[in-house]
């Protein structure tokens, strides 16, 4: 396909006239209210690119997420000047850019003071702008998305593909509302793809797709069904050579650290306009996009990319900063360094009895989730090690907050998948010991207990300083790893309403050991009230997990020792701490992760019951 073919449209059209010409199109392309376009040798969504030769550049922005011309929050208002910052520093160059591309999340959300401050601000760009949308930017049927992509370059698409020099370019949208619509969409990009196969192909998404580090970004992206079937879907047409994302809000190096190869595709998340998450590394010359102080929230990064016919040459920007960063053409492969990424604890390895329980095999037998390892000082921990003053091996884990916006509720921690006990080895008897200052954090030990791949009962034992009443991703975290599905933040209160899951809090002085024995027939028989409780629930199988979690609070860290994980004979009590019984009343059915949230919730039904109406933002389902 030549350079021209790929472009054919009449190009004595005026604007006016292409944009009738583009309702014309979405109406007869369009599933459903979202329009899908096809970039094909009749059909060509941008004819300004048509003479851009096979070396041309292209800039792309990340998460602008614009607030209202008069922000008065330090994370808004610096991603306002960030982004005017980069756009005037993209109309410095030479040569221009063919175009720029916005990779979702234009503005924090969809008010309109909001769109028109993003529209004021992108508007001076001096290439033409597309726009791929984000989970902030609206969701189906994405009209405020579509007004946004129009009022900027003339389109209203939401998934749509266009070809520029010997490349084909493809995007997809976010917040996608159920599966028929997943269907759709993967149908069209598969169609779209296979016309296009000759063609190296550049996909951009807003979501991430390969594993990033954070506890929060295992769950808030495209359902694993989407993933995998993206991820079968590149190889088998075999000309996808880049997806990049964006939602992540990273650092250059960051970037780099969480870039994958897989299956011959390339996938990296570029670094943020707005501020970013809880990383806390940089390249030298990059370090100012982590600030965090009153005046300014960091940020201000974004990609250049160099085409010159099948190559491309990436690099990292800040803007103000004369360097750059030359990412590498492929990154590390991925195998499986999160073993949950591409499937649920169903494909986990069960084992008859707890193994390595003692550590003394370091990590051999359990199982942790990809964490990011900062080169010095890391947020994340989870080494076998030999504790000060002893002399027999543990495990070591510990997170912390690094200075950094939407750090809340990170957490750190190793599991394995069990079979049930036998009769007389239900008991389950664990050493810990909690490590240096706690502020605002916790360790825990959890049971999840399975029938026929159901969750049946949680048991959630913690120890913590600090409000665990505003840790809302407990309940969604934990969940997510046991079933595959995302709970919400008060996710535990209301499972221990329906009687589905129990917790205790214990009183555990940092620096000493504390042993701590459950025997779960038992526990649970005398909690339900029933003898027959433990059989009733008829459990084949369970995930036990132990880790420590942290809140985004300035210095907020938690650190434990775990040690001695073992099936044993029962103890005196049903369940109990360094020898002593723990409570048995209604008090096990109550816990405090999410109650933040769920008293929010009861404010605003009282308020509606009172006939105050007014609008929540719902930061569970779609946090920043």
């Amino acid at each position: 396909m030549s350079d021209e073919s790929a472009i054919r449209i009449d190009k004595s059209l005026g604007r006016s006239d292409r944009r009738q010409f583009m309702a014309s199109l979405a109406a007869l392309t369009a599933v459903g209210p979202a329009i899908c376009l096809r970039a094909d040798e009749s059909t060509v969504l941008y004819p300004e690119l048509s003479n851009v030769p096979n070396a041309f550049r292209m800039v792309l922005i990340a998460d602008t997420q614009v607030g209202p011309t008069d922000a008065r929050g330090v994370v808004p208002a610096t991603s306002n000047r960030k982004m005017s910052q980069i756009v005037d520093e993209i109309n410095l160059m030479a040569p221009l850019p063919a175009f720029v591309v916005f990779d979702g999340d234009q503005v924090e959300n969809v008010e309109k003071r909001k769109v028109d401050n993003f529209i004021d601000r992108a508007k001076p760009l001096k290439p033409l702008s597309i726009l791929i949308h984000g989970n902030h930017d609206g969701v189906y049927p994405y009209a405020e998305f579509q007004a946004m992509q129009k009022e900027m370059n003339g389109t209203e698409g939401i998934y749509f593909s266009w070809d520029v020099g010997s490349w084909h370019f493809a995007t997809v949208p976010t917040n996608i509302p159920h599966d028929d619509y997943a269907r759709d969409v993967l149908d069209w990009l598969e169609s779209d793809l296979l016309a296009h196969r000759d063609r190296p192909t550049m996909l951009f998404l807003h979501y991430h797709m390969m594993p990033q580090g954070l506890s929060q970004l295992e769950w808030y992206t495209y359902e694993r069904s989407f993933r995998l079937r993206c991820y079968d879907l590149f190889e088998k047409v075999g000309n996808v050579r880049y997806v990049i994302g964006g939602h992540v809000h990273n650092g250059i190096q960051t970037s780099l650290k969480t870039s994958w190869s897989y299956r011959g595709t390339n996938y990296m998340v570029a670094p943020t306009c707005t501020a970013s998450r809880n990383f806390g590394e940089d390249f030298p010359p990059f370090v100012g996009g982590l600030a965090q102080n009153d005046e300014d929230a960091g940020g201000g990064y974004y990609l250049t990319l160099d085409f010159n016919g099948p190559e491309v040459q990436i690099r990292g920007r800040l803007v103000g900063v004369h360097e750059d960063y030359a990412f590498p053409p492929h990154f590390k492969e991925y195998v499986d360094q999160d073993p949950l990424w591409l499937g649920d604890i169903s494909l986990l390895p069960i084992h008859a009895s707890i193994q390595n329980g003692t550590f003394d095999d370091k990590r051999n037998g359990w199982q942790t989730p990809f964490r990011y390892r900062a080169d010095n000082e890391p947020g994340f921990v989870a080494d076998p090690q030999t504790p000060e003053g002893s002399t027999a091996s543990a495990i070591y884990l510990a997170c912390r907050e690094k200075g950094q916006h939407w750090a809340r509720d990170e957490e750190v921690e190793i599991y394995q998948r069990l079979q049930v006990p036998p009769p007389d080895r239900t008991n389950l008897s664990f050493r810990f010991m909690p490590a240096g200052i706690t502020k605002s954090g916790g360790g825990y030990v959890r049971l999840s207990l399975f029938r026929q791949r159901s969750l049946v009962m949680t048991i959630l034992i913690d120890w913590l300083e600090g409000k665990k009443d505003r840790n809302t991703r407990m309940g969604i975290n934990s969940l997510y790893t046991a079933t595959g599905k995302r709970g919400i933040p008060d996710s535990f209160i209301q499972l221990g309403k329906l009687r589905q899951a129990m917790f205790w809090t214990l009183d555990a002085p940092a620096e000493h050991w504390h042993q701590v024995d459950i025997d779960l027939p038992r526990a649970i028989n005398a909690s339900l009230e029933r003898k027959d409780a433990w059989e009733s629930l008829a459990v084949d199988e369970m995930l036990l997990s132990a880790g420590v979690w942290c809140l985004e609070d300035r210095g907020s860290r938690s650190a434990v020792w775990f040690d001695d994980f073992a099936w044993t004979s029962s103890p005196q009590s049903p369940i109990q701490l360094d020898g002593q019984p723990l409570p048995m009343d209604e008090r096990v059915f109550v816990t405090n992760f999410g109650r933040e949230t769920w008293q929010g919730r009861q404010q605003e039904k009282a308020k509606r019951r009172k006939g105050i109406s007014y609008q929540v933002n719902d930061s569970s389902r779609m946090p920043s």
